[in-house]
């Protein structure tokens, strides 16, 4: 075909080929021309994931299922974004057929790795259920939206995201990838805060870790004050590039760490479920407010009920018991999702126990970063 084209790693001008696939939303044919050898399809690796106007197009094919869903997402939003003039965007995602399947385990494969990044990054929830892979590939789209596809960016996977950020620094930037991964827990830093978090004040955001392997982030303002953040969140708050000037320490920097350490980091007495995240924030939003409708039978009550929550609020999931939950809170009602949590709960087969004794309760500091505001230059 003359009006298709390749990019890869190899190509030349891979923007001078994004052009001719977009020439509108690239600013040329303004002047009432047509666009000279305007390509109507372009297949391309992921070297077109990042960095390029793509809006003139309204629908993307997925060959391949990477195991890192921020990826799916980084390729549509290309498409589905600002100067976008079509209604709709479809996003395809071509899975193999059963025979083919068998032959490459495509699916196992996944999972295992899928399984293998979680292990490594902490994460509550798993990445593909039992849903058909259609239904995975779907539901990919309909919650992830940071990067342009419709929905709030808490949704998208914070794993997949740190997965996408350290994978694109081990290729771009190795040595200092592999200065980062030495770096022992405690390090800080200080960085003047990104031009769209102007309104943003003054602080630190402190990143630790529980004996379990739990992670918890929080961001601590100049009073002492502090509040937990998402992992999202602090992803969003310490962006920088690897040419980033440092600028010098905040005032009590590490009295604000102490101060998150005794504050929002504190393993809570009561109930936190704004803290919580994945499996354990959605079981626990699910009940929220809706014990008095539980009704007490021979075998459970609500107390029981109760119990089984406060463990969840205080302690992470065995992974066995995230697996459980994560299927039966799309598949089950209200009354069977309290059957499994309190049937799980009474058999030790839902929380990893407390903190053992002999083991300090309070949370590894990992890293804490300062924030100044962007005009403190």
């Amino acid at each position: 075909m003359s009006d298709a084209g390749i990019v890869t790693g190899h190509t030349d001008d891979s923007t001078a080929l994004a052009q001719r696939f977009s020439p509108v939303s690239n600013g040329l044919g303004s002047d009432g021309r047509p666009v000279r050898d305007e390509l109507r399809v372009l297949v391309s690796t992921d070297v077109l994931s990042e960095g390029q106007n793509l809006q003139d197009a309204h629908i993307v094919v997925n060959y391949d299922l990477p195991w890192a869903i921020v990826k799916l997402v980084q390729r549509a939003g290309r498409v589905d974004r600002i100067v976008q003039r079509w209604p709709e965007v479809q996003v395809v995602s071509l899975m193999p057929d059963a025979s083919v399947e068998k032959e490459i385990e495509l699916r196992g494969r996944v999972l295992r790795r899928l399984g293998e990044n979680a292990q490594l990054l902490g994460s509550d929830e798993a990445f593909f259920g039992h849903h058909s892979e259609r239904q995975v590939i779907s539901g990919v789209f309909d919650e992830s939206s940071a990067f342009g596809l419709g929905g709030a960016m808490e949704e998208v996977d914070p794993v997949s995201m740190a997965y996408e950020i350290w994978r694109h620094a081990l290729d771009a930037h190795p040595e200092t990838a592999e200065k980062v991964a030495a770096l022992p827990n405690v390090v800080y830093a200080t960085k003047q805060a990104a031009d769209d978090l102007a309104d943003a004040a003054p602080g630190v955001v402190i990143h630790t870790q529980t004996h379990a392997g739990a992670d918890a982030f929080a961001f601590a303002e100049p009073d002492r004050t502090s509040r937990r953040v998402t992992p999202q969140e602090a992803l969003r708050l310490a962006e920088c590039e690897p040419a980033t000037p440092p600028v010098p320490r905040l005032d009590g920097h590490h009295d604000l760490v102490a101060a998150a350490l005794g504050g929002a980091l504190r393993t809570p007495a009561g109930r936190t479920s704004g803290a919580l995240q994945g499996v354990r924030g959605k079981v626990w939003n699910r009940f929220d407010g809706q014990l008095d409708n539980f009704t007490d039978t021979l075998w459970a009550t609500r107390a029981d009920l109760e119990a089984a929550l406060d463990a969840i609020n205080a302690r992470s999931l065995y992974e066995s018991a995230t697996q459980q939950l994560a299927r039966a809170l799309r598949e089950r009602s209200d009354d069977d999702l309290a059957a499994l949590i309190i049937d799980l709960h009474d058999d030790d087969r839902l929380c990893i126990p407390p903190t053992p004794k002999g083991i300090h309760p309070d949370p590894t500091i990992v890293c804490s970063l300062g924030l100044c505001p962007p005009d403190e230059r």
